[in-house]
């Protein structure tokens, strides 16, 4: 915090200042949050986190938000349809394979799939390394792209629900780290060790919980 000692939540939190762990906890959870999440205003969003870019009128890209990449953790692979097969909006088209869950993916469109990103076979950390350009699934020939797009969250919408969504996350998550936080009494102040996303923060079951909440429709 620029050396803003005195200021710093954390600062302030080794100093026994006790009455700040509810606010910590808030920060982590809003910090490990934000370093990770934007908006990307040319895309199109379902409610389950996919976006669809339009790249011609004939092909629709596909990938997930970054809102759910900051639960997708520890992935084994990604499964994908084949080239040819056809997805439908609304439905599962798509797993990722995590070491304790298997999310489930909906597509935002409906159509043959003509390319999926081969790179994920190899690399399926790529879809949370950089989920809105390297990181894509599968691209998309539309049946109706005009109808699907109408069905789906765009611009000022999408917005607004990309910062609720933002919101209700750190909400839901800064309550369950207030509830494990006040069993635990004193403990050594070590320093800590760095998080690298909410996931880690949360119990197995926590996690699931927030992670159905995300998808669910």
């Amino acid at each position: 915090h620029n050396y803003q000692c005195e200021t710093c939540m954390f600062d302030r939190v080794l100093r026994n200042d006790f009455s700040t762990a509810d606010e910590l906890n808030r920060s982590c959870s809003e910090e490990a949050f934000e370093s990770n999440t934007a908006l990307h205003t040319a895309l199109f969003f379902n409610r389950q986190h996919c976006w669809a870019r339009v790249e011609n009128p004939a092909l629709v890209r596909v990938g997930i938000d970054s809102i759910l990449t900051n639960f997708v953790v520890r992935i084994r692979a990604v499964s994908l349809p084949k080239p040819g097969d056809a997805v439908k909006q609304g439905f599962v088209f798509a797993h990722v394979i995590q070491d304790a869950h298997v999310l489930e993916l909906k597509s935002p469109v409906s159509g043959t799939v003509s390319a999926v990103n081969a790179l994920l076979y190899k690399s399926p950390e790529m879809i949370v390394d950089d989920s809105w350009e390297s990181g894509w699934l599968i691209a998309v020939q539309p049946d109706d792209m005009e109808h699907d797009l109408q069905n789906l969250l765009f611009g000022k919408k999408a917005k607004q629900w990309f910062e609720q969504c933002e919101q209700s996350v750190i909400e839901k998550v800064g309550g369950m780290l207030d509830t494990a936080a006040s069993g635990l009494g004193q403990t050594l102040q070590d320093g800590g060790e760095q998080v690298s996303s909410l996931a880690d923060m949360l119990s197995s079951e926590q996690y699931c919980q927030v992670l159905e909440t995300l998808t669910e429709d």
